[in-house]
């Protein structure tokens, strides 16, 4: 199978953008640079920097490939890492971070990711 099928097949957005535009200021990238960190995806800077833009999985992994490659650094993951807090996944986020324990926390997140995911395919 070609890379170009590969790519084709998971082509349903339900990512939100938010996460790889942590990617750009991460990469202190202007909107005029931004066509580099997307090259690939199909996507407009436009669409890109919308709040409420989605992307494919394959959308996404493509813009993590174009990142490591434009910073250079192998441990480009751990310095996005130090960047998704709590706060970065809005009130799932909150509620995990607000638990006692870590069992809480994954409580939470189970019984409040179906209604996340939910509204992720709302049209």
């Amino acid at each position: 199978m070609t890379r170009q099928a590969n790519i084709s097949q998971n082509l349903t957005a339900d990512i939100p953008s938010n996460y790889s535009r942590l990617i750009a200021r991460e990469l202190d990238l202007t909107a005029r640079q931004l066509p580099v960190l997307l090259r690939g995806t199909g996507l407009g800077v436009r669409q890109f920097l919308r709040e409420d833009g989605l992307l494919s999985a394959t959308q996404q992994v493509l813009i993590l490939r174009n990142a490591l490659v434009l910073s250079g650094q192998p441990e480009f993951g751990l310095m996005l890492g130090k960047r998704l807090t709590p706060a970065t996944h809005g009130a799932m986020g909150f509620a995990a971070s607000s638990s006692p324990n870590l069992l809480s926390a994954l409580q939470a997140i189970h019984i409040f990711l179906p209604t996340r995911v939910w509204a992720v395919f709302e049209p």
